[in-house]
Parts: structure tokens; C-alpha cells; sequence
């Protein structure tokens, strides 16, 4: 007989990347133009992680359209471990927040709370990051639908692409890792404090390096 390596057994963990990269955006009568996220970089960022941990990970990617993410979680068969999205957030003037995502032509389409908790289901993952500006304001919707762990940006904060890049790349390598979520939500938010783009940039209004402002906004 041949023994089992117990390693060959362990499944790969599974992670839902959504992303939403919309090109315009409706004002009144006009469409301005959203700058674009690097999607492409996290994504690499994530497979070198995975690389030098040795660890499984199958990642699905996909642009987050609400009819793609309604159909994403409405024909699986399997709960996700790990749902990441990326793109941008915005807050209403009542304090409501929302998601950015693509409609059908790449225009920016806003998607509320009650609307992303429809899309959802029941237990869609066991930890979620909404890597977006103003994306606490959608935590309810996700933990209301059984998720554990969320990770969210301060409702009234927009938040720098870098510290958002520089969170998630140490945030997901300690938890890859086998980190406790609290200890590797500590280790991200280190990670931007400490990083060295972020500290020699200064806030024009308060002179503080932007490191201190931004591993604040973190939830």
C-alpha cells in the first residue's frame, strides 16, 4: 500500500474576484470618464502570494455586471471561501453607499444594498473584501446574509488605490498563510501603515504622511 499524502486531499480554497472597470459615468446630461483600477495587477499580486506560499487557490474572475454576479451565485454548487470585489464606491446624500458595476455597453452602474443582498443568496463565502471607496455602508447586506467576516472602507472615506493594493496583498498573504482574520486584517492595515510611498507623501491639509490616514480607513 501507498500512503496518502495528506496534502493531496486538502481541497484548493476558492475565491470569487469581481471586478468592475466602467468607463463613463452619468451625469445629468453628460458622461464623464471614471479612471481605470488595475485589476490585472491584483490579480498577479494574488498569484505571486499563492506561489511563494505553496498554497491552492482557484480563483474565478469576473466582471462584476449585476446580471453576472446574479448568475454567478445563483447556479453554484459550491459556497466560496473568499469574495473579493474591486472597483469604485460612492456615498448618496442620504449616507447610503454603493458599488460601482458595469452595465451591459461598460457604463457605470450603481448597485444598492438591498439589491446586493438579493444577489447574494444565503452564505455566499466565509470572508469578503469590498475593496471601494465608501464600502461600509454594504457590510449589513453581507453579514444579513450569513457571511462571517467582512472587511469593508470607512463609509465617509474614499480611499488611495495604492493603500488599498498594499492592504490586500499582505491582508490575503497572512490569512493564506493560515493567519486568524483578525490577525491578518492587523497585518494589512501594518502593511500600509509602514509602506514607504505612502509615508513620503504627505496629506496637503494635515502634513501627515498619508500612511496614518490610510490604514485608518480600513474596517
Amino acid at each position: 500500500m501507498v500512503a496518502q499524502d495528506p496534502a493531496d486531499s486538502v481541497a484548493p480554497l476558492r475565491m470569487l474576484a469581481l471586478f468592475a472597470g466602467p468607463l463613463v459615468q452619468q451625469h445629468g446630461d453628460r458622461l464623464v470618464p471614471i479612471t481605470l483600477l488595475p485589476a490585472q495587477q491584483e490579480l498577479e499580486a494574488l498569484e505571486d502570494v499563492c506561489r511563494r506560499l505553496d498554497v491552492a487557490l482557484e480563483i474565478q474572475a469576473e466582471i462584476a455586471t449585476a446580471d453576472r454576479i446574479g448568475e454567478v451565485f445563483a447556479t453554484v454548487s459550491q459556497h466560496f471561501d473568499l469574495l473579493h470585489f474591486t472597483g469604485h464606491g460612492s456615498q448618496g446624500l442620504d449616507g447610503s453607499s454603493v458599488l460601482m458595476l458595469e452595465d451591459e455597453v461598460g457604463a457605470a452602474r450603481p448597485l444598492a444594498a438591498a439589491d446586493l443582498r438579493r444577489l447574494l443568496g444565503a452564505n455566499p463565502c466565509r470572508l469578503a473584501f469590498l475593496s471601494a471607496c465608501h464600502s461600509e455602508g454594504l457590510a449589513t447586506a453581507l453579514l444579513d446574509a450569513g457571511v462571517p467576516h467582512v472587511v469593508v472602507i470607512n463609509a465617509a472615506d474614499a480611499v488611495l488605490d495604492l493603500a488599498a493594493r498594499v492592504f490586500a496583498r499582505r491582508f490575503y498573504a497572512a490569512l493564506l498563510a493560515g493567519k486568524p482574520v483578525a490577525a491578518a486584517f492587523e497585518a494589512g492595515r501594518t502593511a500600509v501603515a509602514t509602506n514607504d510611498e505612502l509615508q513620503a507623501e504627505r496629506d496637503p491639509e494635515t502634513l501627515q504622511p498619508f500612511s496614518l490616514r490610510e490604514e485608518l480607513k480600513f474596517r
